[in-house]
């Protein structure tokens, strides 16, 4: 399991005790400003979804003249040893879409320090922000706690001019045994074998071999081709031929069966698969879809009289709960040693009459089940398909929401009791880091309450403190929330959404003012148009 790379080492050391799974960690490359898996930023402006790997790093750009959420690269160079004994099992170097020097380069400092047991020194540090970085050098602020300004940093001309003058990739200095064996009978095609010393073995086929009308191809031509590896990884350790006499191939028929016989060779897993168990395979549910109105609400004061007949479920955050909701929400970012205070104030809020649970991690199931609530899934589970949906509603879940990123046609074609938002602005980032600083700092070492990030098209994105996690009252909380520059709004889509069999709904309720949300409210209840700009599902 690759660990989020937000987590600082004390967290980290405590996942790898307690993990029944060998732990992966990210110690160089690109860094997202955002908690992992939780940015919808590139979907929402530019409808390129960084849940399904095609992110277009909205982070990169400026706001309000600024970079405000451009990290610099991750680098725990300097860090190897105590990673090492933290117990992690492996380490990963971020290298999508980066130059063969880029991959060489870093991986060979790497190697070094791993197999040296060492910390980098002063050159292979500057070795590495040779190769890449942004404004120089590297970040290890979330590893080690010290989160904040200088975590930020864009990629001038000078680190460009330093990357183009690092050495050109010379090719690989370790190669992989491998044995080839091919099989060139008359009036077949022709096969090649290509077998690991694992044990691991792929066969491929090529062109037909043909009666030969002059030259036949002999045995020292086949083993030349196998032999033409080149910059792969491979290295031919035993090539036997099987061959019929009197026979033909092109050597460029033989050429591209050792190229095909290669590339399915590099795809092949190195081990088998294991099934998901029956217990927990994902099938539909039969669940019925239920008519039910769900709100969210960021505090006590911010929900209007109106709203306790709308609305069937009504949640707060858990830090926020003062027994005037139905329910809570759970915080969306709850680090291991976060957890002994969430769990006493879930105790409190039952106390205080809480019915309800609204999880948003998967962590959370199990325990929050406990308790005796009933739960709820929020958006934060990105459940886009029949088969997530199925497997929590399955999993005692009496009613999940349903991704911001998904449209009316495939709501209409998730079953069981699901919740579509309606109403309010996505949370398009969550982050470790506070962006409220960068846009005025904080007072007192407390977040103010509200600022925005204005892009080049000079639309604002709300961004707010994360409702915390339960703790020391004093303790203050720097994570952030980033919502979308509009509002998602249905009232006056009424029709459309009965015809695309909506039955749940969930109102997001987050800059709006008590007054405002009253009005909204209304203009639901009257199916009216909204008379400010909206985002349509």
């Amino acid at each position: 399991m690759v660990i989020a790379r937000e987590l600082p080492r004390e967290e980290i050391k405590i996942i790898c005790r307690e993990s029944p799974i060998e732990i992966e960690q990210f110690v160089h490359g690109a860094l997202c400003v955002s908690v992992s898996g939780q940015c919808l930023m590139s979907s929402v402006i530019g409808g390129r979804s960084g849940n399904r790997g095609e992110c277009a790093q909205p982070c990169r750009l400026p706001y309000g003249g600024k970079y405000p959420l451009s990290l610099k690269d991750l680098s725990l160079a300097e860090h190897i040893p105590e990673v090492i004994r933290s117990g992690v099992a492996s380490l990963k170097i971020e290298g999508r879409m980066k130059a063969p020097e880029y991959v060489y380069g870093v991986t060979s400092v790497y190697r070094r320090l791993i197999d040296g047991d060492r910390a980098a020194n002063g050159d292979e540090v500057r070795e590495l922000a040779d190769l890449f970085s942004r404004g120089g050098s590297f970040t290890d602020g979330y590893y080690t706690g010290k989160i904040g300004h200088s975590m930020l940093g864009v990629r001038g001309e000078g680190d460009k001019e330093r990357s183009r003058d690092s050495d050109s990739f010379g090719g690989l200095k370790r190669k992989i045994d491998i044995d080839m064996t091919a099989t060139l009978r008359a009036g077949c095609p022709a096969a090649l074998t290509v077998t690991g010393a694992d044990g691991r073995s792929v066969t491929v086929t090529g062109a037909e071999c043909q009666a030969a009308r002059t030259a036949p191809i002999d045995r020292e031509t086949v083993i030349r081709s196998l032999s033409k590896l080149g910059n792969t990884p491979y290295r031919l350790r035993e090539g036997r031929v099987e061959l019929d006499e009197g026979i033909m191939l092109p050597v460029s028929a033989l050429n591209a069966l050792r190229r095909e016989g290669i590339e399915a060779f590099a795809r092949y897993p190195e081990r088998n698969i294991t099934p998901l168990p029956k217990e927990i395979a994902f099938a539909e549910t039969d669940s019925e879809k239920r008519s039910e109105k769900v709100a969210v609400f960021r505090s006590p004061d911010g929900i209007p009289k109106n709203a306790l007949g709308f609305f069937d479920k009504i949640f707060l955050p858990l830090a926020a709960y003062d027994g005037s909701a139905d329910g809570v929400i759970m915080p969306p970012v709850i680090f291991p040693g976060e957890w002994a205070a969430v769990e006493t104030a879930l105790e409190r809020a039952k106390t205080l009459g809480a019915q309800a649970v609204m999880i948003e991690n998967p962590s959370q199931l199990e325990r929050v089940k406990k308790y005796g609530f009933e739960l709820y899934g929020g958006t934060r589970l990105n459940v886009t398909s029949s088969d997530s949906a199925a497997f929590w509603l399955s999993a005692g879940l009496s009613a999940v929401a349903l991704s911001h990123e998904v449209k009316l046609p495939q709501a209409r074609d998730i079953p069981g009791r699901t919740l579509l938002p309606v109403y309010g602005r996505s949370t398009v980032m969550l982050t470790e880091k506070c962006v409220l600083k960068e846009l005025g700092g904080c007072k007192s070492g407390v977040c103010r309450s509200y600022g925005e990030l204005c892009d080049r098209r000079n639309a604002k994105f709300p961004v707010m403190p994360l409702p915390p996690c339960p703790k020391d009252p004093g303790e203050a909380n720097h994570r952030s929330e980033i919502f979308n520059s509009l509002p998602t709004y249905m009232a006056d889509r009424e029709e459309e959404l009965r015809r695309h069999r909506i039955a749940g709904r969930l109102f997001i309720f987050t800059v709006e003012k008590k007054e405002e949300a009253a009005d909204i409210i209304e203009m639901y209840e009257k199916g009216s148009p909204a008379p400010f700009p909206v985002r349509r599902i």
